[in-house]
């Protein structure tokens, strides 16, 4: 009798065993794909947060002060936000020349439409105030922007508060 019981005992264990091995096989590949899927829309936005850096750092044609002292496209949002008639040493207004030359790049780096895989873009430029909007700085668009989105924000000191500007990518 003792032998009959060893075997029932060694086929429970095994169906248990059997059991765990299954959940754990089905355990380990939903978190594979809860990883992967993760891993991708946040690698787009990190390479939008790049972009955005980069851009915000661009040296742009318009000296505030003096030639050859050009400005960054930060510097010059901020500057068109507190004093919007401010003009370049050239002669250009600064919001003028802001718009322009962002514009140019986006078109230049993420061309969108509906036959591109970037269906469209929104930039824009915010003063913010403990994360209530006071006033909209820049704001523009290209394309349309009803599909899935990867975005990424930059901020900008000017106290009191501070200018955020985004960029969102649909695709």
């Amino acid at each position: 009798m003792t032998i009959g019981r060893e075997r029932k005992g060694q086929e429970e264990m095994t169906g248990f065993v059997l059991v765990v091995v299954v959940v754990a096989i089905i355990l380990v590949v939903f978190l594979g794909i809860s990883l992967r899927g993760d891993k991708g829309s946040s690698q787009e936005s990190i390479d939008v947060s790049q972009f955005l850096d980069s851009m915000m750092g661009y040296t742009t044609d318009c000296a505030l002060q003096y030639d050859p002292a050009y400005s960054e496209i930060d510097e010059l949002i901020r500057e068109c936000y507190s004093n919007p008639s401010r003009q370049c040493t050239s002669g250009k207004g600064v919001c003028e020349r802001v718009i322009n030359i962002s514009q140019e790049i986006l078109e230049g780096s993420w061309p969108s439409g509906k036959d591109r895989p970037v269906k469209g873009w929104i930039f824009k430029s915010d003063y913010e105030i403990n994360n209530t909007i006071i006033a909209n700085v820049l704001n523009l668009k290209s394309g349309n922007c009803n599909s899935s989105v990867m975005g990424a924000e930059h901020f900008s000191a000017n106290l009191p508060g501070n200018i955020v500007t985004s960029l969102k990518i649909c695709s």
